[in-house]
């Protein structure tokens, strides 16, 4: 399954389309995520969903009729606009620990309106719900719709139901394994106990405290420019480890067999690298990085957009001459494509220091975009200025191993840039186009 925030409408249709469903994929009529009981049993799913491998998806405007028959009925327009990302995770997370990863897609198809539910698999530990959830009705027990303390996953028959057998036990820890043996443990010794469990402060919690100081640092370095436009490139290592690398040496060291040195040097690192108390970091002229004794590593790049304007190279006779496009309302293709280029072949590299199996995260971040046209600089490209972007800010966050990265990091650029230039009203950039630009990048013919 994509990243999340990543889903093309392709594949959104994709899962529309989807005959049934599996153990990944759930299809649940018109309904509106109203805070009662239709809205706590989709968060059955949802946290199901979780605990499986890879994660799933849960398409809505599916209605049933016959046990195994869906017909695309699609939702009303208050049913849809009800399922506002933000809004569900509130509600989900407040019933359940860890945090469960979604987001929640409007996709139009066949005149009709659906919503897909991307769901992330759980980051290092199985979902629980801790809060109960239930209904009263006259005369009757109230009835459960969510259990606290209960471990909700998918059964074969593609249904979501609490833990309840040796081989849906031995399935779930062996997919948490992998990802925290010990908590894993922990946690089902205190289950069977009856004992409350600890609450452990989150690794991604720990980076993100460091991400927010690093990046306080670097920006003060641009007195501002960044709200105009800039790139943020940013990865670290799931497993938090404060002291992963102590020394201000080792650190450099370790960028310096990292550092790419195509069409200049990134990161900018040697030109008065200093230290900090957190690590080093260092500014030279239109770049500022950051790297902390954890292994987290942030770089960000104002627009160069945000100051030039754009100069239409082609101007035909007899004609009015095309409009030039001032400065912070476009984005240079080949500047843009060849800066992504260089994160990724550097993240490569930087995935050479880390044990073998290591997770890493890494995010692309780029805005405001609102308003800016996607055109070229370059007059041998041909590629017209396209309509104002409508999106405020592109994002992709992604996990992969150390060998995915050294092996395919290609790949993950390509996706990266795709996902990006799609946010640009215009004929499309095909995959294959932009792989080209990676090997022309790698040849130094770019």
């Amino acid at each position: 399954m994509a990243q999340l925030g990543t889903h093309s409408s392709d594949e959104l249709i994709r899962f529309i389309e989807a005959a049934g469903e599996s153990a990944n994929i759930d299809a649940k009529g018109p309904m509106e995520w109203d805070g009662g009981e239709a809205t706590a049993g989709l968060t059955k799913d949802i946290l199901a969903l979780a605990n499986c491998r890879d994660g799933g998806v849960i398409v809505i405007g599916k209605s049933e009729p016959q046990p195994g028959k869906f017909v695309l009925t699609g939702l009303s327009d208050s049913q849809a606009a009800a399922f506002e990302t933000t809004k569900v995770a509130t509600w989900v997370n407040n019933h359940c620990s860890p945090p469960v990863n979604f987001v929640c897609y409007r996709q139009e198809y066949q005149a009709r309106t659906f919503i897909v539910i991307a769901v992330s698999e759980f980051h290092d530990v199985p979902v629980i719900c801790t809060k109960q959830h239930e209904v009263s009705s006259s005369g009757k027990s109230p009835k459960v719709l969510l259990r606290k303390g209960t471990v909700y996953v998918r059964t074969a028959n593609a249904e979501s139901s609490p833990l309840s057998s040796v081989e849906e036990l031995r399935r779930l820890i062996g997919l948490a394994t992998i990802k925290r043996a010990d908590q894993m443990l922990a946690m089902f010794q205190a289950m069977t106990k009856g004992r409350p469990l600890l609450p452990e402060k989150p690794h991604e919690e720990l980076f993100e405290a460091e991400q927010e100081e690093v990046r306080a640092a670097l920006t003060s370095e641009f007195d501002g420019q960044t709200k105009l436009g800039a790139w943020t490139f940013l990865c670290h290592p799931v497993r938090y480890q404060p002291n992963r690398w102590e020394e201000s040496t080792t650190l450099k060291g370790v960028l310096e067999k990292s550092v790419v040195r195509v069409r200049r040097e990134f990161p900018p690192l040697t030109h008065d690298t200093h230290v900090r108390e957190w690590g080093i970091c260092n500014k030279h002229f239109e770049d500022a990085f950051g790297m902390t004794r954890s292994g987290l590593f942030m770089c960000i790049r104002p627009f160069r957009e945000n100051t030039l304007p754009f100069k239409h190279q082609w101007r035909q006779i007899g004609r009015e001459p095309n409009p030039d496009i001032g400065p912070g309302h476009w984005i240079d293709f080949k500047l843009n494509v060849s800066l992504v280029i260089e994160f990724f072949m550097f993240l490569a590299r930087l995935a050479e220091n880390f044990e073998v199996g290591a997770e890493l995260a890494y995010e692309v971040t780029a805005g405001p975009l609102a308003g800016r046209r996607l055109a070229s600089a370059d007059g041998n490209i041909n590629l017209d200025p396209t309509e104002p972007c409508r999106a405020g800010t592109f994002r992709r966050k992604k996990l992969v191993t150390v060998e995915t990265l050294r092996a395919s990091w290609e790949e993950q650029c390509v996706n990266t840039l795709h996902n990006f230039f799609e946010l640009f009203p215009g004929p499309p950039i095909s995959k294959e186009t932009l792989l080209s630009w990676v090997e022309r990048f790698k040849e130094r013919k770019f």
